[in-house]
């Protein structure tokens, strides 16, 4: 895969990976059940998402809305950084990586609308799906091919994955 000149360096660095729900990791829509919003997830983001983490990769879930669905999903994964009802992004980004010591150059973060501008500007790797916002996809250094909500988030993944320096300073096979 032929890559923008730089990503290679930068997704060696990556330490989080952080990114939008609604758009991202699902298509956008919103399915009620029972008068309750449901989400539509795809496994095979899943297993990348859990492949991330078993490499120590640490996944944040940023969203604007409130939902049990969210936090069933995550739970299931073992994605535990989680924060709902978020209207700052960036400053939850921020905080995020105080906590975990990591420098913006070790952040990748995945959105597809405006108010994902702020987080992506700040990130080292910041990624969109192709049914992004027109600005949120200029924004972007890499652009899955994959569409959001089919296999965009474990296109990501895999993506940091083929770069990512485990702890002892070797590459993956």
């Amino acid at each position: 895969m032929k890559l923008a000149r730089g990503l290679a360096d930068r997704l060696a660095q990556i330490r989080i990976l952080a990114m939008d729900v609604d758009g991202t990791l699902t298509d956008g829509s919103i399915e009620t059940c029972k008068g309750a919003p449901s989400l539509r997830s795809n496994v095979l983001d899943g297993l990348g998402i859990q492949r991330v983490l078993a490499r120590g990769i640490i996944v944040v879930w940023i969203t604007g809305r409130v939902s049990d669905a969210v936090s069933r999903r995550a739970a299931e994964l073992g994605v535990t950084e989680v924060w709902q009802g978020e209207s700052g992004k960036l400053a939850r980004l921020m905080d995020v990586a105080q906590r975990h010591q990591a420098a913006a150059t070790h952040i990748a973060y995945m959105g597809d609308d405006l108010p994902d501008l702020p987080p992506m500007r700040y990130c080292g790797v910041p990624i969109a799906p192709p049914s992004a916002a027109p600005a949120v996809r200029r924004e972007a250094i890499y652009v899955t091919n994959s569409r959001a909500g089919h296999g965009a988030v474990r296109e990501a993944c895999e993506l940091i994955l083929s770069h990512a320096v485990s702890r002892e300073g070797v590459k993956p096979d």
